[in-house]
């Protein structure tokens, strides 16, 4: 647990920033630490802010110089052009619910995005609006693409909403960031969203976001249920591969529907259902509760107690799902809004004004900042990172980080070895990239379908008996998750499964592999094409090589990419596979070396950080009197009874692995000079090379003769 100081220098550092710039800031941003990201492109819809029936979902509105920028369910964005950074710089933001009124000045700009991000009206370019639009802030910088800025003139043609509009005036986009911002066990984390209009507006998702200085997208939709949430799930919400979920719904299922006794049960199911999809992507639900209404209290709710009785079951329906799961419940409905007069803290019948809004983001920023380390264990518990395990911190099989493919035959993957062996694409397109790790580039196919254009896919038919994959990572890894992303069957236009992993197995050497069985899998939808595979260890390994066996396919299975997540370092708190300090032995990840013979199982263990057992060529385990010998090997067992580390011995002379020195070895040595044949490959051949130089030679010769002979 972080200490106390800690979280009372957080709460005031976010209730001073909310208190600033939660919707409207005409303060001057901190330029100190500075890090700016091009985020992307906005497509502008029309040159004035307008709400036409039937046109004003999805729009994106230039507001010109001497017009008012305002509109109460827009989101509105006031800029001021500054020349030393070639742009508009970002000096107010208003949240959708949110009152505010500006004419815009000469060499400023205003835009307005309308209420309905997330509707299917309008384009995709509409809605991949929105998502660039929730990542601007105060002190970002815009640019103009075909926009006469001045008068209001962008480059559109056809009608908005229907196939023939066409727009090339774009508003890009360059984040400016303090890279100081105090950081949280949210910061780099990924969190997503999902709610109704009260969350769609994005008035405190963006401040809940600064002040836990972390990335909140907001994948809501206004007039949404839960019902519709559970459809919106795998495109707005798993799409993002979110660490936390927040699930924000009540109003519009409760005012919405028409009621019947099933109207509660099922909202109550369908937020388990949320909860389970979020768990399935391996993301940590977070449930909120919402504000007080003003609806009007109509007949249909007579047979419950009328609205204001029946409302309250929604919320408690809330608490009770998050008790299920034993997840958190941000319960703003009791934190915040138990003591306040609604008709003060709503414009309208439902939805906060700024100052709810305001009292809501501080809230439910100082829940995360409060909580956040029992937050932060239970994700890691979500998501297979459980504690002791290394961050997924690098990508070892990334072609970047020296990883490859190799796979158990030599055989070209081509004619009747094509059924048997991994291949990406077509054949013209192997060659030496192919065995250089062609698919783990870090790139997702964009259609995943293996052609004559495509060499980002690995496929196994479903002639493949028992296929595997084998990857040589760029170095020595304490293992966190390997991930799969494959291709989706259902909506490829081919058939396809994804793969059945069967075992996975572990080296350091890249020839003697040993199974373990210390992962749990989930399968994340990744997009409506590609499906994501990942395997969470969950206990301390670490391995130079590993070895994916699949079951036979019943289909052909396509592969894209995998990652193998993990870290150089031991984990915090765990005892490392390492040799002591000041130790004499030599220690790599394929051998342990020696610095004499004669010496006992005790010795060799006393030298290892962790506890070691010591098993001979048989794989037996020895007596602690007993002496090692070359060809012997140190493990260490994880909680299954499977190997996890693993180290052959090398005695310097002893050749032939019975722990002594003796005639016998200098035979041996002197046969293999004699013959030339001094290739080190072998554990014995390095117990050969016994002046330990790199070579087997005459000078080997000589210090062994003089050994034996005393």
């Amino acid at each position: 647990m972080k200490n106390t100081v800690r979280h009372i220098a957080l709460f005031l550092t976010f209730v001073f920033v909310l208190s600033a710039v939660v919707f409207v800031n005409n303060a001057t941003p901190a330029r100190a630490a500075e890090v700016k990201t091009y985020v992307g492109d906005m497509t502008i819809s029309r040159g004035s802010i307008g709400w036409n029936a039937g046109e004003y979902e999805n729009q994106l509105m230039l507001v010109k110089p001497g017009s008012t920028l305002n509109g109460l369910y827009f989101g509105k964005v006031y800029a001021v052009y500054n020349s030393s950074v070639g742009g508009y710089v970002v000096t107010e933001k208003a949240g959708l619910h949110c009152s505010y009124s500006k004419t815009v000045a000469t060499g400023a700009v205003g835009l307005a995005i309308s209420y309905q991000p997330l509707t299917t009206t309008g384009s995709d370019f509409a809605r991949a609006n929105w998502f660039v639009w929730q990542q601007i802030r105060i002190g970002d910088i815009l640019t103009f693409e075909n926009v006469d800025v001045a008068t209001g003139t962008v480059n559109v043609s056809g009608t908005f909403g229907n196939s023939d509009f066409v727009s090339t005036s774009k508003v890009k986009v360059t984040t400016v960031r303090d890279s100081n911002a105090a950081k949280t066990a949210f910061t780099g984390k990924t969190i997503v969203s999902l709610g109704d209009s009260v969350t769609a507006g994005g008035a405190w998702t963006e401040a809940v976001e600064i002040a836990i200085n972390s990335r909140v997208i907001n994948a809501s939709t206004p007039g949404a249920r839960t019902d519709e949430g559970l459809g919106y799930f795998e495109k707005q919400v798993a799409a993002h591969n979110p660490d936390y979920v927040f699930i924000k719904y009540a109003i519009n299922d409760c005012i919405q529907y028409t009621i019947t006794d099933n109207t509660l049960p099922n909202y109550k199911q369908n937020l388990r259902d949320l909860c389970e999809m979020s768990l399935a992507i391996g993301a940590l639900p977070i449930l909120i509760t919402t504000n007080k209404v003003q609806a009007s209290d109509s007949s249909r709710y007579a047979n419950y107690g009328g609205l204001y009785n029946y409302y309250p079951q929604y919320i408690q329906a809330i608490r009770d799902v998050a008790a299920e799961y034993n997840t958190f419940c941000i319960d703003i409905y009791s934190g915040v809004w138990a003591s306040l007069t609604p008709s003060s803290y709503l414009i309208d019948t439902v939805h906060p004004n700024t100052e709810g809004y305001t009292l809501e983001a501080n809230f439910i920023s100082n829940y995360l900042i409060t909580n956040q380390d029992a937050i932060a264990a239970a994700a890691a518990a979500i998501s297979g990172n459980t504690d002791g395990m290394p961050a997924a911190a690098t990508n070892f099989a990334l072609a970047s980080n020296g990883g490859s493919y190799m796979y158990p035959t030599t055989t070209y993957p081509g004619g009747t070895a094509y059924y048997s062996t991994a291949y990406y694409g077509d054949n013209a397109n192997q060659g030496g990239s192919y065995f250089n790790g062609k698919l783990n580039d870090g790139v997702i196919p964009a259609d995943g379908i293996p052609n004559n254009s495509n060499t980002n896919w690995a496929v196994y038919f479903s002639g493949a008996s028992n296929p595997s994959i084998t990857i040589k990572l760029g170095g020595a890894a304490y293992l966190n998750n390997i991930s799969f992303i494959g291709r989706n069957g259902a909506a490829s236009g081919i058939t396809y499964i994804m793969p059945v992993i069967s075992s996975i197995e572990l080296s350091n050497d890249g020839v003697s592999f040993t199974a373990t069985t210390a992962f749990s899998s989930r399968t994340t939808v990744y997009s409506g094409v590609n499906h994501k595979l990942k395997l969470s260890f969950n206990e301390v390994l670490k391995a130079s090589y590993i070895r994916i066996n699949l079951s036979t396919p019943t289909d052909r299975t396509a592969i894209g990419e995998i990652e193998v997540w993990g870290d150089t370092k031991a984990p915090e708190g765990s005892v490392p596979f390492e040799l002591v300090d000041g130790s004499d032995y030599k220690k790599d990840d394929i051998n342990l070396t020696l610095n004499a013979a004669m010496i006992s199982g005790s010795a060799v263990k006393a030298q290892f950080q962790c506890e070691v057992t010591v098993l001979d060529s048989k794989g037996v385990a020895i007596a602690d009197g007993a002496y090692v010998g070359t060809g012997f090997s140190v493990v260490t067992y994880g909680a299954d009874g499977s190997i996890t580390n693993s180290v052959v011995v090398v005695v310097p002379g002893d050749a032939d692995g019975d722990a002594a020195i003796t005639n016998t070895d200098y035979l041996a040595l002197r046969s293999k000079v004699l013959a030339n044949s001094t290739n080190i490959t072998t554990c014995f051949d390095k117990a050969c090379d016994y002046s330990q130089d790199g070579g087997i030679t005459s000078v080997d010769i000589l210090a062994l003769a003089s050994i034996i002979a005393g």
